[in-house]
């Protein structure tokens, strides 16, 4: 299993990865999963290979999702009332994992905006709904992987990152690699939605 969150209803999301013999992730042997309020189990989307963040528009009408390997970051079309996705869109796209980084976790802000951790990259990057980069938030480490905001009054970006893979000489170069971050980069989070469940 890899990020997990709760939409408005308090259903729970989490998607997972298929790991092949070489401990990498398998492509699309992976899927997402919603976990209803009566503790029933949906598999919502087959042939995922990395699955990581995933947050939804301020109205709850977007769900923005993240399969780390397919490049970027794409938006569904969502039905609160159901739980059920509709149109798949692109949003944002980086291009090869090798080139860029990939997406890893993600988060929405008060404004709809997207935070997204960029593996490989040392950046936090905010794009518009639209798609359109905002700004960066630059970490000491190459491999940040979520973000949220925290914080009395949700001002407080909250980066984390990881240590894993690096080489030593890499750790020699990043001595916070693993640390975990914060800033004030000026737009605010909304509040977390809280698993519910049924009577």
């Amino acid at each position: 299993m890899n990020d997990g969150r709760c939409d408005a209803l308090g259903r729970f999301w989490a998607g997972t990865v298929g790991v092949n013999e070489h401990g990498l992730a398998a492509e699309g042997a992976g899927a997402l999963y919603c976990l209803e309020p009566d503790g029933t189990v949906r598999r919502v989307l087959d042939g995922v290979s990395l699955s990581n963040g995933l947050d939804w528009s301020p109205d709850g009408r977007r769900l923005y999702y993240v399969d780390s390997l397919a490049g970027g970051i794409d938006a569904y079309d969502f039905d609160l009332a159901s739980g059920e996705l509709g149109e798949r869109g692109r949003v944002v796209e980086l291009g090869p994992a090798a080139e860029t980084g990939f997406v890893d976790g993600i988060c929405v802000d008060a404004d709809g905006c997207l935070w997204a951790a960029v593996w490989g990259a040392g950046e936090v990057r905010r794009y518009t709904p639209a798609g359109e980069l905002d700004r960066v938030v630059a970490v000491p480490v190459s491999q940040p992987t979520s973000c949220v905001f925290a914080g009395e009054s949700l001002d407080v970006l909250v980066i984390t990152s990881a240590r894993r893979g690096l080489a030593p000489e890499a750790l020699e170069r990043e001595p916070l690699a693993g640390s975990v971050f914060a800033c004030r980069p000026g737009p605010t989070g909304l509040p977390p939605n809280l698993r519910r469940e049924a009577p």
